[in-house]
């Protein structure tokens, strides 16, 4: 009687951290990251600052704790990293800022002077990352996002 209630116990803790597990990587794949906005911050010699706004958005009954990676691309060409690190509460939604620096003898001018007119599209093309299962586990998922 003892190895039935020990083995149920088992099967029990199994069920459970399945769900658990499951949840926790559905609220990670179902997150939503938009680009809302850019402004510019600083304008120097050798390079300029551009701050991506991002919203991620977290309609499930879990909170996420998020990190990103990404690659930063201005008309299709790759101009720059940019990473990212949120917590967003279960059926909320978060606001950040990510500074991108943009040095002038990276970027081809035709790119710098398109921004500098605000005539052009950003992209970010990356991977968010987030703990599941108490901290215990890692969950990935590819993310891409436009701005124009």
């Amino acid at each position: 009687m003892k190895k039935y209630v020990v083995v149920a116990m088992i099967f029990l803790a199994i069920i459970l951290a399945t769900y658990e597990i499951n949840a926790e990587e559905n609220a990670i794949r179902n997150a939503k990251i938009e680009i809302t906005g850019i402004d510019f911050g600083r304008f120097t010699e050798k390079y300029m600052e551009i701050n991506i706004h991002l919203n991620i958005i977290n309609n499930e009954s879990r909170e996420i704790k998020i990190e990103g990676k990404f690659h930063v691309f201005i008309l299709n060409v790759s101009v720059g990293d940019a990473k990212m690190k949120a917590s967003v509460e279960s059926h909320s939604s978060q606001q950040l800022i990510i500074p991108l620096r943009l040095y002038y003898d990276k970027v081809a001018e035709g790119i710098v002077n398109s921004i500098k007119s605000g005539n052009f599209n950003l992209t970010l093309k990356g991977k968010i990352t987030g703990k599941v299962f108490f901290g215990l586990l890692t969950y990935s998922q590819n993310i891409e996002a436009t701005w124009q």
